[in-house]
Parts: structure tokens; C-alpha cells; sequence
């Protein structure tokens, strides 16, 4: 079996990402020292502030929107994750954002909550499939 280390779940709250998170949750259950990175990502200027995180001045506005943080909230006890908000193309800041983290595995939903729901496999995943340096699970 596979050790994965590094898991990255882009998550956008639709059927398949929370599909694809309960896939990426068994894999890193089965791994040794397994990571979650679960990330969102949404269109520029559309990032929201959430105030009740911030305790220290000093420190950037943490980012985390409802979705994110009720699907991090769910994790099992124990398994290490970080969650991220970020803002882009999706299929470019998810390229970038699994580089970065030196993720070894991208678990993702096959399509998301945008305007082609009806196609197999959406543009994002598709994207990040044929650009993507590590293994890419899909999930239906």
C-alpha cells in the first residue's frame, strides 16, 4: 500500500467534494503521518474576513468560509489537516497550492457546484488532471 503524506482535497461544498473528502479521510486514515489540505478556492475579491477568529492584532484575519470550516469541523479526531482559503482560477491555484505543499495525492470531486453539473468531468478537475505532477483520484 501507498504511504501518502500529503493530501490535497480542493472542497467547494458540493456532493463530490464531500465525496471525495470522505475517499481522501479513508486514505489518510490508512497512511502513517497523513495530511489533509483542504482547500477552496474562489473567485478574486470574494474572500471574506471572519472576525471571530482574530485574537492577536498583530496577525492576518484568518480566512475560512462556512463550508470549509463545517468540513473540517467533521474530520475525525487525531487526523491533521489545515484548511485554506485562497483566491484564483481554480485549476491554476490548485496546480500551484499542491506543488507548494508537496502534496503526493489530490483527492477531488469529478465535477463541482458550477454551471456544467451535467458533464462527466468538469473543466477544473480535467484541468488539474492533465497538469497535475502527483496522482489524481476523482471521485463520482
Amino acid at each position: 500500500m501507498l504511504n501518502y503524506k500529503k493530501i490535497l482535497v480542493p472542497f467547494d461544498g458540493s456532493d463530490h467534494a464531500v465525496e471525495a473528502l470522505k475517499m481522501a479521510v479513508k486514505i489518510a486514515e490508512s497512511c502513517e503521518d497523513a495530511e489533509l489540505v483542504l482547500a477552496t478556492v474562489v473567485k478574486p475579491g470574494t474572500l471574506q474576513i471572519d472576525q471571530t477568529n482574530i485574537t492577536d492584532p498583530a496577525k492576518e484575519p484568518v480566512i475560512v468560509s462556512e463550508k470549509l470550516r463545517a468540513a473540517k469541523d467533521a474530520l475525525p479526531e487525531g487526523l491533521k489537516s489545515e484548511t485554506l482559503e485562497l483566491e484564483g482560477q481554480p485549476g491554476d491555484v490548485l496546480i500551484k497550492l499542491a506543488d507548494e505543499k508537496g502534496a503526493d495525492l489530490i483527492v477531488m470531486g469529478s465535477r463541482g457546484i458550477g454551471a456544467f453539473k451535467g458533464m462527466f468531468m468538469g473543466s477544473v478537475s480535467s484541468f488539474v488532471v492533465s497538469q497535475s505532477k502527483c496522482p489524481v483520484m476523482i471521485v463520482k
